[in-house]
């Protein structure tokens, strides 16, 4: 925005696939990456919770609360195995604290 004291590059990748393999089995695969260069001071010590990512809780990152761990930068790969009704998952983040 012109005339503004705060300037930010903000990206992000998703990539979601659910390959049904059998009549019981399918597969979903997610691949989840984002990069902001706003200062970990901002969001950290200011309070300011806008134009960074906050991951957490079903749909990115299983075994943590909504929205739990903020940052500005983070890659997250997950892949679930679906059997008939049941399914296992895993999950993997791996969090880059500075901007750059």
């Amino acid at each position: 925005m012109e005339n503004s004291d705060i300037n930010y590059n903000h990206d992000h990748f998703l990539f979601n696939i659910f390959i049904p393999y059998a009549e019981k089995l399918s597969f979903n695969i997610k691949v989840m990456a984002g990069a902001s260069d706003v200062l970990s001071s901002r969001y950290r010590d200011e309070g300011y919770k806008q134009n960074i990512f906050e991951i957490g809780g079903h749909g990115t990152l299983r075994g943590y609360e909504w929205k739990d761990i903020s940052t500005s930068h983070y890659q997250l790969s997950t892949l679930e195995i679906w059997y008939g009704w049941a399914g296992l998952f895993y999950d993997r983040a791996m969090i880059f604290d500075s901007p750059g």
